[in-house]
């Protein structure tokens, strides 16, 4: 009668002192045949594979729990439901793969945590079953019983972005809040070991310093949560506020010293906390240029800082300083930053958002032609960037995104500005024929 799935107060189950430890595969068996979880996390979320793999040194006992990971992932026989039965030490925590609707499954159907097959599909990495299940008219934000989206799930589960990008392209809530008040970001920072998975919510343009009930942010979760430094240091290249204090008045190192075990992720908080306190550049420094002509502004603008892009511009960077090849850093940041937040710095601190470089481009065409980042180019938009501006060969941002860009999502903020655009235009037209024909008359 003894419970398989019994945790101590590290959250550790039997399953992971023998696949930690047990030299013997036969163990490990018992175990799972007795209905032991091998998907159980314990606090910091490893599961018993990945005891096995860190700490034992026995293949026979690695392979047991890889063997029986694959026999949960083989998906249902056809006209299966996702296991909803709740029986007791049987059904892991990370759901199993689910029936989608091509196997007969009903799209919105609810397990005891209210969960849907999406919320399955998103958090086990199943990006066709996914597409089938909103095919099949799936609720794209369906709450379960803790307030969680099918994006949340994903947020914290999933080991790869496609997932993300699946479900943001479908038109998933990027900033639903969950009861906690939290974002799917909220949820990724604290909980994804994919640094890959936080930059796509991040690139979607998410809400870097937004608050959870708590007043929490983001970061606030990875400096408590993570175990993973570098999802704290791509927050952090984002632009998060280390500095920003929740409810109890605790930055995010304050959290990370308390309550995060992990020495790397406490480290990378101090490094950026000396950074910060550095005084910034001054003088000749401030716009001092390399081989292409860029000063700092240009590399911060470029590569995703956006504290130093502040700094510079309050030490009095040139905001319009042009590199060999005419651009601007709004040009550097419109064509390869990744973070939205950068765009918006230069652009409030006044910078000219029609500038042309040598070849006759706005930081608009160069975002159509390089960027990756959807949320980049909806922020040059926003701002009234020149949807129509033609290089030195004549093209528009809308050609340079059809032609070079192979970001679909770059593509269709441009197609959308511009179907948005047309009627205005058209009714532009019409008033001003009008008006002159009242004047020739």
């Amino acid at each position: 009668g003894a419970d398989p799935n019994a945790r101590d107060i590290d959250g550790e189950t039997p399953l992971h002192a023998a696949a930690g430890s047990s030299k013997i595969p036969a163990v490990v068996q018992v175990l799972l045949d007795a209905g032991a979880d091998p998907n159980a996390g314990d606090n910091y979320r490893k599961t018993p594979l990945d005891w096995a793999i860190e700490h034992n040194r026995t293949p026979a006992v690695i392979q047991v729990l890889q063997e029986q990971q694959q026999l949960l992932e083989r998906p249902p026989k056809t006209g299966a439901q996702p296991d909803t039965s709740g029986e007791a030490g049987r059904r892991p925590r990370r759901p199993r793969r689910v029936a989608t609707s091509k196997t007969g499954a009903q799209p919105d159907t609810r397990d005891e945590k209210g969960r849907t097959p999406l919320h399955q599909a998103a958090q086990n990495d199943q990006v066709e079953p996914i597409r089938d299940l909103l095919n099949a008219g799936a609720d794209l934000n369906a709450r379960d019983k803790y307030g969680k989206t099918p994006l949340h799930a994903a947020a914290w589960w999933s080991k790869t972005p496609a997932v993300v990008k699946a479900l943001l392209n479908a038109g998933a809530d990027l900033n639903a809040r969950d009861k906690y008040e939290r974002t799917p970001l909220h949820v990724a920072a604290g909980g994804s070991k994919t640094p890959a998975v936080v930059q796509a919510l991040l690139d979607a343009g998410a809400d870097l310093n937004t608050r959870d009930k708590y007043g929490r942010t983001p970061l606030h979760m990875a400096a408590w949560w993570s175990k993973t430094p570098t999802v704290v240091q791509v927050l952090l290249d984002a632009g998060a506020d280390l500095n920003a204090r929740d409810k109890d008045g605790k930055t995010s190192l304050d959290r990370a010293k308390e309550h995060n075990q992990t020495p790397a992720v406490i480290q990378v908080l101090q490094d950026q906390q000396q950074l910060l306190e550095k005084p910034p550049k001054v003088g000749p420094e401030l716009d001092a240029r390399d081989e292409k002509g860029q000063t700092p502004l240009h590399q911060a603008a470029q590569n995703d800082q956006v504290k130093p892009v502040r700094d510079l511009l309050d030490a009095g960077a040139d905001l319009n300083a042009r590199d060999k090849y005419g651009k601007t850093p709004l040009h550097a940041a419109a064509g390869w930053s990744k973070t939205p937040a950068v765009v918006q710095a230069l652009l409030d601190a006044g910078a000219d958002l029609n500038a042309r470089d040598k070849y006759e481009r706005t930081p608009l065409n160069v975002a159509a032609l390089f960027s990756e980042t959807p949320a980049v180019v909806q922020a040059l938009l926003d701002a009234g960037a020149d949807l129509n501006a033609r290089d030195k060969d004549g093209k528009t941002p809308l050609d340079q995104a059809k032609q070079h860009n192979q970001t679909l999502t770059v593509l269709q903020v441009l197609q959308g500005q511009q179907q948005r655009r047309a009627p205005i235009i058209f009714e532009f037209l019409k008033r001003s024929r009008r008006l002159l024909r009242k004047a020739l008359r």
